[in-house]
């Protein structure tokens, strides 16, 4: 199950939040946003699978990339440098995943997973051509977000 939780910042967790690249001048906007907003938004779910969403092993290439099924149709995307990062086995890192957030941008501040790591079913080139969602470093997506190719070849087209 898919739970979603807010919190007030701690004192010292604003200036963290507003890192943001230097002249990366729409991404410092958000972060000041998101300072100002003064809220973290912490997303705690089970996994019942989840897709690695790059062909690579990760930093220092590409930021770790998840797809997680969190119920039927609730899915958790998580692009990130530094968290959730694949086991040297090529699994999920566990069965339980808990994501704070900043509830503007989608930032992650902290993830973390417990439970065993699981299997991750194969993701073809073809199939991470099809995966079209860049917007967040973190959001909350249903089936209605995804292209009907990747969910064919996800094996979570609907049952007619």
């Amino acid at each position: 199950m898919l739970s979603r939780t807010t919190r007030r910042l701690s004192e010292a967790e604003p200036r963290g939040v507003r890192r943001a690249p230097l002249l990366d001048f729409r991404a410092r906007r958000r972060a000041k946003e998101d300072a100002a907003h003064g809220a973290l938004e912490v997303i705690d779910s089970e996994v019942r699978r989840a897709w690695k969403l790059i062909s690579c092993s990760g930093p220092p290439c590409c930021p770790n990339t998840w797809l997680i099924e969190a119920e039927p149709d609730s899915f958790i995307y998580v692009g990130s440098w530094r968290w959730l990062k694949e086991p040297a086995d090529q699994r999920f890192p566990g069965t339980h995943v808990t994501i704070e957030r900043l509830p503007l941008s989608g930032g992650i501040l902290a993830a973390r997973t417990s439970g065993p790591a699981i299997s991750v079913p194969d993701a073809t080139d073809e199939m991470r051509c099809w995966w079209t969602w860049k917007k967040d470093e973190c959001a909350i997506l249903s089936r209605s977000d995804m292209r009907p190719e990747f969910l064919k070849a996800a094996g979570l087209m609907a049952p007619h």
